[in-house]
């Protein structure tokens, strides 16, 4: 019996009145066992359950394997759906599916009529497309269905934060049947033997290659391996098939990956014959769901690819890296699922002791355009869907600005007409852009099914290798004249779709393609490429590879598939992705180190003729007016600019005065750089004359703490400002804008009144406090007034003729008490005599000493035996 079945009378309890999340090992019979029980129990006999899955490979074997179970075809009582491919018919009562088109049920059918249960498979994957489900799942459960039930389920759950968004639902665990799984560690050979062995791929296939070969002399069953990607498994197996691994046997060797063909995945999942072994090499598309039957071996590379969107450089990369800790207890699952297994770790045992425990989720990875337009379509974003993790700042701003600039939502966020017909296509905004332009300005039938195509090109993959060319016309011809590649499959999907929203009769090209191919190779064709990909036009930088485009990106050409393209200037870059590369630099300490390079390489393109460029360019808005900064001058200067986006096409001196009257918000623009220059430079010299002001601030700020504590008093509890070092031109930035007005010289900031500027940072409670407490003068027992030196190490120094402290007793303090006056006691000649804090002491003290000099040289002036008790001067003994 599994381990499921001791829990399921528990679990439909629970789900007549909550939500349940459900945590079981892998293996336990979540996907597999309990569907079959929640149809048994006749509880939603009058309703469909909704199980999603993060992989299309799992939707299709768990619908095929529970129809199995019932002695029925798939699509009778279990039927199964993902983009492009379903098998459901009305009788259908449970509904295996990928998770994106769950949102876009929602969308369709915000009530979600005839659905009782949606069931959250492999939650802890943590896929947009999850989260996001769950988060619409909440608002319709929330505010329609209040009888809709969820359930996640996850073998390796942190259950805290779901916990929190779905309120108190039912938490249910199952240890389970759980086999042992033996582990050994097997790095890859030392970096210092990769010379003898050849290139790194090399090394690594053969090193596998070994660790395959004892484990299938050593252990049982079939051999699950994990690795980053598909082309790592492709050049995996021409090592493993030119080896001879056993002569007793036969051994079969499958891929197993997202992109393969259907027959391709069913061959690596269905179980091996007698007296034959099987080597699945997997990406993670194995590494939950997915049972392949008879694994008892499974060898981790320990490596993924995972996309992340890089927002400096508007593009996202796909970038190998090691695994989570996570995921490298699930991959050692699949060993142990059915029997006794073993797991192979190609790092060492420390390296897993430093593994991070959790990857980040996905939604803070990536570009988040696509669900941002999904979400403005329901009505709602981001912060106010309910989610476990929500995306940065950066991304939302970024998503949003390519949503804007595509007309797809309004400048409040609202999605507009445009950005509806959009949302409907159910692709990125920029394929979705190029699809909304189709209907409104395509009525050709040829016409249309290129842009079919390349919509299918964007979605799928550039034919760079297959064409030997990145150039988007000689794709399109190659697709021409091969009307049996796959990615036609998806272009004929595309052209009914467009034709729908056309409301046309219009059927597919024929045979005779020649009206596509002049299409193709016409000046309108590049007019509609201009027109639909125009953030993405680029200009060639000097004589270089690199192009600048509208957007402000830089990509280049890569080394491969440029040979046909010839020179142009201008292009159209359809796609472009980062990548990155390794280089050993020496750094200050004489030390090499390895350091990651980044580079935008662009993967479709087309060459734009000038002539073509030119009469797009004649219908832009282009020519401004603009301030920068002149370093040689010290201020700012104006220049015409003629700007098409962030390719600066011609440009010219233009007077300052005439740029400030054209355009108002110049005079925030020059602000602005005057601003840019106060927060590179350093500030010392500009703040001399307010140093005592700042210094005096600074020490109250010291003793801050201490009155806030000591005093019950409120103006005591008054606060101030950081004005150290580190936070000095943030506060100024922040007070001196309105000193700015009609400045553009650094001349003319030199010469504001710093002080003034200084104490407009502080409140005038603040003023009052620090006036009253923090004075600038003393006045001495003579009744004269003397300035007090704030010093930035917090001292206060009073440079004074001893004569005038006559009759003062102790030494004087600002600060509430809290800070004694440094006194720099001068002779009559105003030349110090000696440096104290401790005024009573020196009366008693070293006074004698001084007296006697002081009588010697000034012998007109008072020089009393008992100064603590005399009357204070400033006059010799004759004018007393």
């Amino acid at each position: 019996m599994l381990p499921i079945a001791s829990i399921v009378e528990q679990l439909l309890q629970k789900l007549d009145n909550t939500d349940c999340i459900l945590v079981a090992p892998p293996g336990a019979g979540k996907s597999t066992y309990l569907p079959l029980k929640l149809l048994q129990s006749g509880k939603y006999k009058n309703q469909q359950i909704i199980m999603l899955q993060p992989r299309q490979v799992a939707v299709r074997g768990i619908a095929q394997y529970l129809s199995s179970q019932l002695g029925q075809a798939v699509g009778q009582t279990v039927g199964y759906q993902m983009r492009g491919e379903s098998k459901l018919s009305a009788n259908c009562e449970l509904i295996i599916m990928t998770e994106g088109l769950l949102s876009a049920r929602i969308q369709r059918d915000p009530e979600l009529h005839n659905v009782g249960l949606i069931i959250f498979d492999e939650f802890h994957e943590r896929s947009v497309f999850s989260d996001i489900a769950l988060g619409l799942s909440l608002e319709v459960q929330q505010g329609l269905r209040e009888d809709l039930r969820l359930l996640v389920m996850s073998a390796t759950l942190d259950i805290t934060p779901i916990e929190k968004l779905l309120e108190n639902p039912a938490i249910i665990e199952t240890t389970g049947r759980v086999y042992p799984i033996g582990y050994h560690y097997r790095p890859i050979l030392s970096a210092t033997n990769t010379r003898q062995i050849g290139n790194k791929t090399q090394q690594f296939n053969l090193h596998l290659l070994s660790v395959i070969k004892e484990a299938i002399e050593s252990d049982q069953g079939d051999v699950l391996v994990f690795l980053s990607g598909a082309g790592e498994i492709q050049s995996a197996m021409n090592t493993i098939r030119q080896a001879q691994l056993s002569n007793s046997e036969k051994i079969n060797v499958h891929p197993l990956y997202s992109g393969l063909p259907l027959k391709a995945q069913l061959l690596a999942i269905r179980p091996s014959a007698d007296n034959e072994r099987k080597i699945v090499l997997a990406t993670n598309i194995a590494e939950t769901s997915l049972t392949l039957d008879g694994v008892g071996i499974v060898i981790d590379s320990g490596l993924e690819k995972v996309q992340r969107f890089n927002l400096a450089r508007k593009a996202s990369a796909l970038n190998e890296q090691m695994i989570s800790k996570d995921s490298s207890v699930q991959r050692a699952g699949r060993a142990g699922r059915q029997q006794a297994g073993v797991c192979y770790r190609l790092w060492s045992e420390q390296q897993q002791q430093f593994l991070i425990e959790k990857s980040p989720p996905q939604i803070t990875q990536i570009d988040v355009s696509p669900y941002l337009l999904m979400l403005s379509e329901w009505g709602t974003n981001f912060n106010d869907l309910p989610l476990i993790d929500k995306p940065s700042q950066s991304q939302l701003d970024y998503a949003r600005n390519l949503l804007f600039g595509f007309g797809f939502i309004n400048s409040q966020g609202s999605i507009t007409p445009k950005g509806k017909l959009a949302a409907q296509f159910n692709t990125h905004p920029r394929i979705a852009n190029l699809l909304v332009y189709a209907v409104n300005e395509i009525l050709n039938a040829d016409h249309l099914y290129i842009f079919s195509l390349i919509a299918s090109l964007l979605e799928g993959k550039p034919l760079s290798r297959e064409v030997a060319s990145i150039d988007l016309q000689a794709q399109l011809h190659y697709l021409i004249s091969h009307q049996h590649h796959l990615l036609h499959k998806e272009a004929k999907r595309w052209f009914k779709k467009l034709t729908r929203f056309i409301n046309s009769e219009m059927s597919l090209p024929k045979a005779d393609t020649s009206e596509m191919v002049n299409y193709v190779d016409s000046p309108e064709f590049i007019s509609h490429m201009l027109n639909v990909f125009t953030d993405n036009i680029g200009k060639r930088r000097d004589a270089s590879d690199d192009f600048l485009l509208h957007s402000g990106a830089g990509v280049e050409l890569p080394k491969f598939g440029v040979e046909s393209l010839g020179r142009h200037d201008w292009i159209v870059c359809l796609e472009f992705t980062v990548t990155s590369s390794k280089n050993r630099i020496q750094n200050n300490n004489g030390h090499f180190q390895k350091q990651a390079n980044h580079n935008s390489l662009i993967r479709l393109l087309l060459p734009v003729p000038a002539s073509a460029i030119d009469t797009f360019l004649n219908s832009q808005e282009k020519t401004s007016m603009e301030v920068l900064w002149d370093e040689n001058l010290q201020k700012v200067s104006a220049q015409k600019v003629e700007r098409f986006g962030s390719i600066v096409l011609a440009k010219q001196k233009a007077s300052l005065v005439q740029a400030t009257e054209l355009e108002i918000a110049i005079s925030d623009k020059i602000t602005q750089l005057l601003l840019d220059q106060l927060h590179k430079r350093d500030l010392a010299s500009l703040l001399v004359k307010a140093s005592n002001l700042i210094n005096r601030i600074n020490l109250a700020k010291s003793h801050q703490a201490t009155d806030m504590h000591e005093t019950k008093d409120a103006q005591a509890k008054v606060t101030f400002p950081d004005l150290g070092k580190d936070n000095i031109h943030s506060v100024i930035e922040a007070s001196i804008i309105p000193y700015l007005h009609k400045i553009t010289s650094w001349q003319q900031v030199e010469a504001l009144n710093w002080h003034e500027i200084i104490l407009s940072s502080i409140t005038w409670e603040q003023q009052q406090f620090l006036k009253q407490n923090y004075p600038v003068e003393f006045c001495a027992p003579s009744n004269n007034k003397h300035k007090l030196q704030y010093t930035a190490e917090g001292e206060v120094i009073l440079s004074i003729r001893l004569q005038e402290l006559y009759g003062l007793a102790d030494t004087p303090t600002v600060g509430r008490g809290k800070q004694k006056i440094v006194l720099s006691l001068l002779s009559p000649a105003h030349r110090e005599i000696q440096k104290t804090k401790d005024l009573a002491g020196f009366w008693q003290g070293s006074y004698s000493e001084v007296q006697k000099d002081m009588k010697g040289r000034y012998p007109k002036h008072f020089w009393p035996d008992s100064p603590a008790n005399a009357q204070a001067t400033t006059k010799t003994k004759k004018h007393m």
